[in-house]
């Protein structure tokens, strides 16, 4: 990882062009959500609810996150414009995001510790367990990139976010006496059909109705929004793993109480899709329709300005004309 992030380093010095000065003394770096976000998962994470230091970053990650969001609205030209979340596709796409990539560390998480723990299986068992989770990715990313065209993003992503719920209950009823071949492996096999529909779909579905030059914006708030989810969703489902396990004394109550959380943030991920994503028919429908608006701004633009220039020009000879008779 280390020589990987030397290499694209080196390659993006010589290759991302600099940014212009005028960009740069409008755009500022505002740190106050990541701060927000450090305080909250920092908090979230020890467990000591009665602590007052757990208090005290709650508390000042959710007052960090209110000063971002005023400053990103009081700003001329903010980092994150706030505009973008009108979209209520887009903005559920984040959600979907968040839940998705806490699903997918809670479920490797517990998997691994149901493996190792509870089932008696050793380092190099557990990583050829996972085999069924890792190469079929290789040929089902592709499968969801080429349906995505035909028959839209809702139905791969209710199949996809349904695959992981299965996946995660599948996996949530095993115990010490369970072998692989009847739960953990088929969990496994629908849980990578799950990822692969659900990440492509999410975020074809969260770049459909972005703004012309707002698709990289978009992509990048869409990443953090997953990233955030991982530490959050993460920690708050130890949280709750940590408190069952010390109030019935069973490791393996709390690694499948941690998996149902999986299976309940996945279903949760296919009621906001079945409610706030559209069909395909429906999207191309909204797509034209912006299409259109933007145009007839566009065409308006360019008549006020011909309409400017005109006015100046006759104002120019009407000038001249005055200086002549003078």
């Amino acid at each position: 990882s280390a020589i990987m992030g030397l290499l694209v380093a080196s390659v993006a010095w010589f290759v991302i062009p600099e940014s212009s000065a005028e960009y740069r003394a409008n755009v500022k770096l505002d740190i106050t959500i990541t701060a927000a976000l450090l305080a909250i998962v920092y908090g979230i994470s020890d467990g000591n609810w009665a602590s007052v230091q757990v208090i005290v970053c709650l508390v000042l990650g959710v007052l960090l996150l209110g000063l971002f969001v005023w400053i990103e609205k009081k700003v001329e030209s903010p980092m994150l414009p706030l505009t973008i979340f009108r979209t209520r596709m887009f903005t559920a796409m984040l959600i979907v995001g968040a839940l998705y990539q806490t699903w997918y560390l809670v479920y490797n998480l517990y998997c691994t510790l149901i493996f190792q723990e509870i089932m008696g299986y050793g380092a190099l068992n557990t990583a050829y367990a996972f085999f069924p989770l890792a190469f079929p990715g290789l040929v089902l990313n592709p499968l969801a990139g080429y349906l995505i065209p035909k028959v839209g993003a809702k139905p791969l992503l209710v199949i996809g976010t349904g695959c992981m719920a299965v996946s995660a209950a599948l996996f949530a009823i095993a115990d010490a006496d369970t072998s692989y071949w009847p739960l953990p492996f088929p969990s496994m096999c629908i849980g990578e059909i799950g990822i692969a529909m659900t990440y492509t779909s999410a975020m074809v579905a969260a770049l459909t109705m972005a703004k012309s030059g707002e698709h990289g914006l978009n992509s990048a708030v869409f990443s953090v929004a997953m990233q955030a989810g991982s530490g959050v969703g993460l920690a708050i489902t130890n949280a709750i793993s940590e408190a069952v396990i010390h109030k019935t004394g069973s490791s393996l109550k709390g690694y499948q109480v941690g998996l149902w959380i999986g299976f309940a943030v996945t279903l949760l991920c296919v009621g906001i899709t079945l409610v706030f994503v559209p069909s395909k028919s429906t999207l191309e429908k909204k797509k034209l329709a912006r299409a259109e608006k933007e145009a007839s701004v566009e065409a308006g633009n360019i008549s006020s300005e011909g309409i400017q220039k005109d006015e100046a020009g006759s104002q120019g000879i009407v000038g001249a004309l005055i200086e002549e008779k003078k």
